[in-house]
């Protein structure tokens, strides 16, 4: 199991007599250092800040290297909202937003819009549209934007960089534009083939890359998530096959032992019930303990690590960067270290739990 552990951070929400239908989405506010704009990939492992700088507050959801191979397409979808200097200003995309994106929102702040900043170094290369490369021998490559790359160093005949892709249960190698790689990107349609799957893949991985292109270095390994071929083509003692998933469409050479065999299906694990729970009502304004302004509260939000302390009029909690589905496998509430600490005025929380009240000496 991945090895966690995250700084507390702290907001605070401030004002009323907002509803949830009137409340603005922070990106269609301008912000102070408007330079950036686009989407962007964050990984998980990287530190996010309340600020531009070394100051302020830190939070670290992952203790996990983004340079790591192994973790390339383990990263959030943000929005790019401004720059200041050698740091990047984001903001939070909610999952109802994530459809034609093609990684996960940051669970624990679902319920929110939030601001924070990273280092515009630590931002994650991935596809800045889609992109399409077809080969002499049949086979092609088409990725959405907002797909995650590793650049090799290396380049094809052609001259074009040769990256790695992680998206999808799939990991690609293969030679893209140069235009086609950076560090934001506009989303695209999805790339799920609609039509009959006409046969399968094996339910084990091929042993070897499946074949893409003349050149060996390029290829398709891992598994996809979604196990039908399409438009499946004979080419000598192999077939051409297309395998689609919603951010890539691949078509590689296929041994005929590869084909065959049953899909495989999915499950998802169940949460588990709150009771005395507290809530931050829609409409809240965030801000940060010192009174900046860092973002709303899109809906009704579960407060789950527990409150921090009392400003005047506003009380800050803790929030996990995680969702209880996300810490299912952990015990207990979560840890002080994996939460950003937020805070609201007295009269936008509701539920049974109790804040404090009076203010804490």
């Amino acid at each position: 199991m991945r090895k966690l552990f995250v700084v507390a951070l702290t907001v605070a929400a401030c004002g009323g007599g907002h509803s949830a239908a009137k409340t603005p989405h922070l990106s269609n506010v301008a912000p102070v250092h408007a330079k950036l704009s686009g989407y962007v990939l964050v990984p998980r492992g990287i530190t996010l800040r309340d600020r531009a700088g070394e100051d302020g507050q830190h939070v670290r959801a992952y203790d996990s290297d983004p340079a790591d191979p192994a973790n390339l397409g383990d990263d959030w979808v943000m929005q790019a909202v401004g720059e200041e200097g050698e740091y990047v200003e984001v903001e939070n995309v909610r999952t109802p937003d994530l459809e034609p994106h093609c990684y996960d929102a940051i669970s624990g702040l679902d319920g929110l819009h939030l601001r924070l900043w990273l280092r515009a170094d630590e931002l994650r290369a991935e596809t800045t549209h889609e992109a399409r490369v077809d080969y002499p021998d049949g086979t092609s490559i088409v990725l959405g934007g907002g797909v995650a790359v590793l650049r090799s160093g290396a380049t094809d005949n052609a001259g074009r960089p040769i990256v790695t892709a992680r998206v999808d249960g799939l990991v690609i190698t293969a030679a893209l534009p140069p235009d086609a790689i950076g560090t934001t990107y506009q989303p695209s349609a999805h790339l799920q083939g609609k039509d009959d799957a006409t046969d399968y893949l094996g339910a084990s991985p091929p042993k070897q890359p499946l074949g893409l292109g003349d050149d060996p270095r390029l290829g398709v390994s891992g598994w996809p998530a979604t196990q039908g071929l399409y438009d499946i083509v004979p080419r000598g003692a192999v077939r051409l096959a297309t395998i689609r998933s919603n951010c890539a469409a691949v078509r590689v050479r296929v041994p005929d032992e590869q084909l065959g065999g049953a899909g495989v299906g999915y499950g998802h694990g169940g949460g588990y019930g709150v009771s005395d729970a507290t809530y931050v009502d829609a409409g809240a304004v965030l801000t940060w303990p010192d009174g900046r302004d860092a973002g709303v509260v899109v809906e009704q939000t579960l407060v789950e690590g527990g409150f921090i302390g009392d400003h005047g009029d506003r009380n800050c909690f803790a929030q996990p960067l995680r969702s209880r589905e996300e810490r299912v496998d952990d015990d207990g509430p979560p840890k002080p270290r994996e939460s950003i600490t937020i805070c609201a005025k007295n009269d936008q929380f509701s539920g049974g739990g109790k804040i404090h009240e009076p203010p804490l000496p």
